[in-house]
């Protein structure tokens, strides 16, 4: 069984994924650091918007594959191919969105569904509180209007 956590940025994804794994679980943790192009984004989301949501997809994937190899009862991930896909929907546009799309479309078929996704939300406020509180430099620039669209496309 694998549930997937999704939200926004500090959500508690993290949070929650560790409760889970004290609990018994086997916990999958996102590496975002390891994404070369995380830090380029904030830097320049025009420019690195597609390298970064098709890079997180394809590790966030493979991490799910491998769990699904382990043959592990009960795994739980800190993030979620949903979530993925609502970032890629507000950062992506035009033929980025369609490639991203084709891709996302291809891998959740062949991995199927998870058994459970979990959606936390919390205000955009409550977000960019949290966001300050762990002092990522790269998160500085997040604004509550991106954290906001982010929580609506999860809605919508």
């Amino acid at each position: 069984m694998r549930i997937e956590i999704c939200g926004g940025i500090a959500s508690g994804k993290t949070t929650l994924a560790r409760c889970l794994d004290d609990a018994g679980f086997a916990a999958y943790f996102e590496n975002f650091q390891s994404n070369p192009f995380w830090k380029l984004f904030y830097e320049n989301p025009g420019r690195y918007a597609f390298e970064t949501e098709i890079t997180f997809f394809l590790q966030h994937y493979s991490q799910f594959r491998d769990a699904q190899d382990a043959n592990a009862d009960h795994v739980v991930c800190d993030s979620s191919l949903l979530q993925d896909v609502a970032y890629a929907n507000v950062n992506l546009a035009g033929p980025c969105l369609a490639a991203f799309t084709a891709v996302a479309n291809a891998a959740q078929g062949l991995l199927g569904p998870p058994a459970l996704v979990v959606h936390l939300t919390c205000s955009a406020e409550e977000e960019l509180r949290r966001i300050r509180a762990r002092a990522r430099d790269e998160e500085r620039g997040i604004q509550t209007s991106y954290l906001g669209t982010i929580r609506l496309t999860y809605q919508g």
